[in-house]
């Protein structure tokens, strides 16, 4: 099974707040500083995945199956890519046999040594050869592991950078995905607002791509403040669930 950057599979999770809020900024027309000070107003608003995760090969193959396209959804632990490892697999066999064969020779040499037929040090060179031996035999294992990748999380495909049969090398990326759990909503506000503003604060935000308003509650406020923008960042929670909201949608906050 192929595992997210930072393991054999490689995923990483993305953090994109700064340069995306800004760009939402510049698109709305709409900054933080001109929200004004006084206890409330608008602010630009961005939806973010509460997970999502971008798959590179730790293997050079051909991918053998994608099973999902572009925006399609999935389930946690549904296969997303799989490779060709008739290779991989044919290396394991050859390693779990020489172990084996390492791991016999080991015990044979033991027996005689209790007899007294040889000495210390032959068995001694057995047991570092069967520990050699099954080091290559856990090598092997680890690379068909990333013959597959399943998903950590329920989500949708949001990019795919490969197609069925392609050749890949190690390091290429394969696709990148996002969670459709509980989106968050990502804000960038004026820095007087800490003056009032605190997790549980109710507000409403409304997004170009949807029609009508959706009621947040602010759940996290940043550790620090830009002293360029002279604004903080917020993340809020929709109250309930909002079917059709993906990440990426950008529009307005606002607090009363």
């Amino acid at each position: 099974m192929l595992k997210p950057q930072g393991h054999p599979g490689r995923i990483r999770t993305r953090v994109c707040t700064g340069l995306a809020v800004c760009s939402v900024l510049f698109s709305t027309g709409l900054s933080a500083q001109q929200a004004g000070s006084e206890e409330g107003g608008e602010v630009p608003a961005v939806v973010r995945a509460q997970d999502e995760a971008e798959f590179s090969s730790i293997l050079a193959g051909t991918v053998k199956a994608l099973p999902f396209k572009e925006g399609e959804t999935f389930a946690k632990g549904d296969l997303l890519v799989e490779l060709d490892c008739d290779e991989q697999l044919a290396q394991v066999q050859a390693a779990s046999a020489d172990y084996q064969a390492a791991s016999a020779e080991y015990r044979s040499r033991q027996a005689l040594l209790d007899r007294g037929a040889i000495g210390r040090v032959e068995v001694e060179v057995a047991r570092a050869r069967a520990a050699e031996a099954r080091a290559q035999r856990q090598l092997a294992q680890a690379r068909v592991s990333g013959c597959e990748i399943t998903a950590p999380f329920a989500g949708r495909v949001a990019d795919l950078s490969v197609n069925a049969f392609e050749y890949v090398e190690p390091s290429q990326p394969l696709l990148h995905v996002v969670s459709t759990q509980k989106p968050t909503v990502e804000l960038q506000a004026p820095a007087e607002w800490l003056r009032w503003i605190e997790e549980g604060t109710q507000g409403r935000v409304r997004f170009d791509a949807a029609e009508g308003w959706f009621d947040i509650r602010i759940t996290g406020i940043g550790a620090t403040v830009d002293p360029v923008s002279k604004t903080v960042d917020l993340t809020a929670a929709f109250q309930k669930k909002v079917p059709g909201i993906l990440p990426g949608m950008s529009g307005i906050a606002r607090f009363e």
